[in-house]
């Protein structure tokens, strides 16, 4: 029977998650830590996480959802951090409480959307892990996408504006800002902060977009420790649109062979859909099954 455990740890005890312990683990499977979907708390986008990690779990997986620093159950955390670097702090501490408690040396890194992105961050900087999962992560434009773009805007004559915009700044090679190869839910989320003082809303919707060339060069280094990465992207993630499109964005990663990408043209972001849902489970589960 699969087991449920609720624990607070890190500093001062501010951080919460709750651990799904298989009946037969998996001998030597790193434990696998699902952090928060942007506000959303452990529990997931209409519940993803939990049922994910129980599915996870009947795998011989131990899996933590996790609420950082200042979402669900946990209590904010002090000393004037930036977002990111809270949320790398976080997933550490979450590791090394499995550490001490469970024993687990190894670790997974999963996230939807802004948790994708954190993902990444602890992937680079924490030799622990040696895998992630990331579910509409980062997202840059490419010829794929412009081509997409201006081919589905062309059979809709109400988006012709937008497609010759689009024409323009592709044909002029403009400049755009740190935002401007960021999702349009993320651009928007920077507008609207940039009217009024931060919190911690809009610190997660409106990160730095780093250049595709640092995050290619954070990938290599990660692929070079040996890390497994698993990139699902949906229909929903605006500025994904091709299947090509990753090896686009990161046309020469020395080991790419170490990267499973996959797209789900028709699911959207939150995967509300039943069939969606247990498409991308499966992805994931076959992925981890790959490294026990």
């Amino acid at each position: 029977m699969t087991v449920e455990r609720a624990h607070t740890f890190g500093d001062d005890s501010g951080l919460f998650g709750v651990v799904t312990m298989p009946e037969t683990p998996k001998p030597d499977a790193p434990a696998v830590v699902l952090l928060n979907a942007g506000l959303v708390h452990r529990v997931g986008p209409f519940r993803m996480h939990v049922e994910l990690a129980r599915r996870l779990a009947k795998s011989g997986f131990t899996v933590l959802r996790l609420d950082q620093s200042a979402l669900g159950d946990a209590l904010p955390r002090r000393g004037g951090l930036s977002y990111e670097e809270r949320s790398v702090i976080d997933a550490r501490q979450a590791m090394d409480f499995l550490e001490q408690r469970y024993e687990n040396k190894r670790f997974v890194i999963a996230g939807l959307c802004a948790g994708a992105m954190n993902a990444h961050r602890v992937a680079v900087a924490d030799e622990r892990v040696v895998a992630g999962c990331l579910l509409d992560g980062y997202a840059y434009r490419t010829q794929a996408f412009w081509r997409h773009s201006l081919i589905t805007a062309a059979a809709e004559p109400k988006m012709w504006p937008s497609a010759i915009r689009r024409a323009k700044q592709m044909l002029s090679g403009q400049g755009w800002d740190r935002t401007e190869n960021a999702p349009d839910s993320v651009r928007a989320a920077n507008a609207a902060s940039a009217d009024g003082p931060g919190d911690d809303a809009a610190a997660i919707f409106a990160q730095d977009w780093p250049s595709r060339e640092d995050v290619r060069v954070e990938l290599d280094r990660t692929l070079a420790r040996g890390v497994k990465l698993l990139f699902v992207y949906t229909g929903g993630w605006s500025d994904y649109v091709h299947p090509s499109q990753f090896d686009e964005m990161f046309p020469n990663l020395a080991r790419r062979d170490q990267v499973t990408v996959r797209f789900f043209p028709d699911a959207d972001h939150t995967y509300l859909l039943h069939a969606h849902r247990a498409s991308m489970f499966s992805e994931v589960e076959s992925f981890l099954t790959r490294l026990a």
